[in-house]
């Protein structure tokens, strides 16, 4: 006789194929503090709201470069991709990151604390950061608010410098000095540099909506570096069945078996049943009467678990 009954979980699926792959697609938020990056007129100052380094520098595009005679620039669609992940920068002529330093520095315009709040809140499985820091590296922490009002701590990020840190999603894009003409821009060869950085959703709090990303800088290299968030994105995260079955063991034999069976979600997984010796396959064989826990581990290291008994 087979007995069977289905669990259903959360777990994590990008909501685009290929069906396994871990696609970073864009969130769009609000709450930047600051407009960092010079896209038209003529003045890096007039098209900025506040400097970004201690050597009066900002970021400009390459529409900004070419309109005024000088090199470099980002894309002025601010859209930026490396591998799975994309990120998609805030509009260019309103504020577009989150400037933050350590509350003893006491950098003008930047915060210690800022949030970054969710258009539409949704369900996530991992987060990637596009930012980067002045001055030597920062330390932020992150905590993660979500629709139901519950808060969940997701660690802390140590961000690096935007000079010569590895790997970049972008380089030698140039900074420009935050004055009226004559601008002059450096570090076109390789520097300064943009980066991705990614965490994980806690395993605890997967398949809760997510509604805010608050940032607190900890700690900057030699207390003076700031951290610069410039855009989210995420890996969307949505419920799969999950069920076990067995077959009892004929005439007090040890030739029952158990299956675990998962559709879609975030692969690979690994099983394992507590069977004698354990059995680590989605089908364990050989198996006598009695009760047993199944493990299912996904690709996030999230474990289920299920109870299955064998007669």
């Amino acid at each position: 006789m087979k007995h069977f009954f289905t669990l259903i979980l959360l777990t994590v699926l990008t909501g685009w194929p290929p069906l396994f792959a871990q696609t970073f697609v864009p969130i769009t938020v609000s709450g930047f503090n600051a407009d960092i990056v010079a896209e038209a007129g003529n003045s890096a100052l007039a098209a900025t709201s506040t400097v970004i380094d201690g050597s009066n520098h900002v970021i400009h595009t390459t529409a900004f470069a070419t309109a005024n005679g000088v090199s470099g620039g980002i894309t002025p669609t601010g859209n930026f991709v490396s591998g799975t992940k994309t990120w998609q920068m805030a509009a260019f002529n309103a504020n577009n990151a989150l400037y933050m330093a350590v509350p003893s520095n006491a950098v003008p315009n930047a915060v210690g604390t800022g949030t970054l709040t969710l258009a539409t809140p949704a369900i996530y499985s991992k987060l990637s950061l596009l930012a980067f820091a002045t001055e030597g590296t920062a330390t932020v922490s992150v905590l993660l608010t979500f629709a139901d009002g519950t808060t969940s701590n997701a660690g802390t990020i140590t961000i690096k410098d935007w000079f010569n840190g590895t790997p970049a999603v972008v380089t030698g894009y140039g900074r420009i000095t935050r004055t009226n003409a004559p601008m002059t821009v450096d570090g076109l060869t390789s520097n300064p540099r943009f980066y991705g950085f990614d965490f994980n959703i806690p395993c605890a709090v997967l398949g809760k909506a997510l509604a805010s990303v608050t940032f607190t800088q900890l700690a900057a290299t030699g207390g003076t570096s700031r951290a610069l968030i410039l855009a989210l994105a995420g890996v969307q995260y949505t419920p799969i069945t999950y069920s076990s079955a067995h077959t009892n063991a004929i005439c007090g034999g040890a030739n029952g078996t158990l299956t675990l069976t998962a559709a879609n979600g975030s692969t690979p997984y690994t099983y394992r049943w507590n069977t004698s010796p354990a059995q680590t396959t989605a089908t364990a064989t050989n198996v006598p009467a009695g009760a047993y826990v199944g493990t299912l581990t996904d690709a996030n290291g999230c474990v289920f678990t299920v109870n299955d008994t064998v007669a």
